[in-house]
């Protein structure tokens, strides 16, 4: 019978070893991306959440327009103040500037869902504003 030379019994062991290392290393690779791809579900979901939080909450929502609306230089000028399931409306009339820029400055910068807005100068010094919020 023929002996098998053991240089060859290494070799083949050689290079079996070294396709388990080559795998091990690409596996360990696409293990890495999967965890940066988890990370980066997991902070869209996170955000995500808070989005919802922020904009689903209806009496959130109508609690905040609220506040705004109490204002004492904001108050005075209301000539309608309508509230429905579905919709908050307000109505300004000779409303002034500074009034006006922090009340648009509030609502931009806020989470509301602003449905109409419709503005109209009445003068140099006082604006008509019709506000229809989203609850």
């Amino acid at each position: 019978m023929n002996k098998i030379n053991p240089i060859y019994g290494l070799l083949l062991t050689a290079i079996f070893v070294i396709i388990l290392v080559v795998l091990n290393i690409n596996l360990a690779k696409k293990i890495a991306e999967k965890k940066t791809d988890i990370l980066n579900t997991q902070r869209v979901a996170i955000e995500l959440n808070h989005l919802k939080k922020a904009w689903g909450n209806k009496k959130e929502s109508k609690e905040k327009i609220l506040q705004i609306i109490k204002k004492p230089f904001l108050f005075s000028k209301i000539s309608r103040n309508e509230i429905t399931p579905k919709k908050y409306i307000v109505e300004f009339k000779k409303l002034d500037k500074r009034g006006f820029d922090w009340l648009m400055n509030t609502i931009f910068n806020g989470f509301f869902k602003v449905d109409k807005i419709k503005i109209e100068r009445l003068s140099k010094n006082s604006i008509y504003l019709y506000l229809e919020f989203k609850l």
